[in-house]
């Protein structure tokens, strides 16, 4: 017979084991796409990408340069599209409320601009399912509720992400995850102290959306973001990859600084 004492650790043994495995079941469910996604790792290897945040500097920046490079946006930095961006390549969009509230919107970007790869938070998965006119199917990510010091800079989407202070964090992870060998930020202005917090002018439902009590409560993660960009930069430069800001003034001082122009031949 096995005594109470050792009846304890043994009890503490399966319930961790049985956590364990509704953990590994859950990733299973929300990663329905998972094959799909597995044939993306590493596609992008050799190549480079410009990933671009929504301060109001990205608007300094001559993004016609962009024109042939492959380019990730997030959230609603789509608006781009309208004026100061040719194209873009990959867009994510992590957080519920901002799904929710724009998805109409996101698709229709998608529609008209014909975005090729895109990734979601798995909350938006059933607003997706309902909406009548939608683009490129999506992949749906997992995004925990421990911070991303906790659960580590992860190279693979389906074991799901940390929670960060700024949805650029976990765009960088898909960024490492599709293989891309540079990696240059920019609009990462990291402040929202002006009248003009994005790039773009705000519209009613943009000043709904920035009145949200659960979006205010959010804010001060933004405080970690030097320090989560810091720990996404030892994560590229560990795999001989580089991770550097291209973007003019803001407060993202983490990362090296380029020049933006820098990095294009001259113009004819």
């Amino acid at each position: 017979m096995i005594s109470m004492e050792a009846r304890g650790p043994i009890s503490a043994l399966r319930k961790a084991f049985s956590r364990r495995m509704r953990y590994v079941w859950y990733l299973a469910k929300m990663n329905l796409g998972l094959p799909g996604l597995l044939r993306l790792q590493g596609s992008k290897k050799g190549k480079r990408v410009f990933l671009l945040a929504n301060g109001p500097s990205l608007a300094k920046l001559d993004l016609s340069h962009l024109e042939g490079e492959d380019v990730c946006v997030v959230n609603m930095g789509l608006r781009a599209l309208d004026s100061i961006l040719p194209h873009v390549t990959i867009h994510v969009a992590t957080d519920k409320n901002r799904y929710v509230r724009f998805a109409e919107d996101i698709e229709d970007y998608a529609l008209r601009y014909d975005i090729p790869l895109r990734f979601f938070g798995i909350w938006g998965r059933k607003t997706w399912k309902r909406l009548p006119k939608k683009g490129s199917v999506p992949y749906f990510m997992v995004v925990g509720h421990k911070s991303i010091f906790e659960r580590g800079f992860k190279p693979t989407p389906y074991l799901g992400y940390g929670s960060c202070g700024t949805v650029m964090i976990i765009a960088l992870q898909i960024l490492y995850f599709l293989g891309y060998d540079e990696v240059y930020v920019a609009g990462v202005d990291l402040d929202y102290g002006g009248e003009q917090p994005y790039f773009y002018s705000m519209t009613g439902k943009d000043n709904v959306h920035e009145a949200d009590k659960k979006v205010q409560a959010r804010r001060p993660l933004m405080d970690n973001a030097n320090e989560e960009f810091a720990f996404a930069r030892t994560a590229f430069e560990r795999d001989g990859r580089l991770l550097a800001n291209a973007g003019v003034g803001g407060n993202l001082n983490s990362l090296p600084r380029v020049e933006f122009g820098s990095l294009f031949p001259p113009k004819a």
